[in-house]
């Protein structure tokens, strides 16, 4: 049992003490590559791109929500009372609202 421990611990320790290699990037490599693939790249993005718009255009959509607020004055005026009769001449009245509503 003692041996076990004792070669575990000089196993730790020569990880421990092993020189640690710091490996260079060179981006100009890295870039090569790209370069090389560009055509490959292209094509992936380009297919990536048709299948998000053929998707967003034949997927149902999840929820959709329609609102129509009717504000109502509580006093009639001259003003209000022109305001109505204009409403006649550009073709919605408060009684299409209302219809609109129910």
């Amino acid at each position: 049992m003692n041996t076990v421990n004792q070669t575990y611990q000089e196993e730790v320790q020569q990880h421990h003490e092993a020189p640690v290699e710091y490996v260079q990037v060179d981006l100009r490599e890295y870039i090569a590559v790209l370069v090389e693939h560009k055509k490959l790249i292209g094509f992936l993005a380009l297919a990536g791109f048709c299948i998000a718009v053929l998707y967003g255009f034949l997927a149902t959509p999840e929820y959709s929500a329609n609102a129509l607020v009717q504000v109502e004055d509580e006093k009639q005026t001259s003003l209000s009372a022109l305001q109505d009769i204009s409403g006649i001449f550009e073709g919605k009245n408060s009684i299409e609202t209302e219809i609109q509503i129910i």
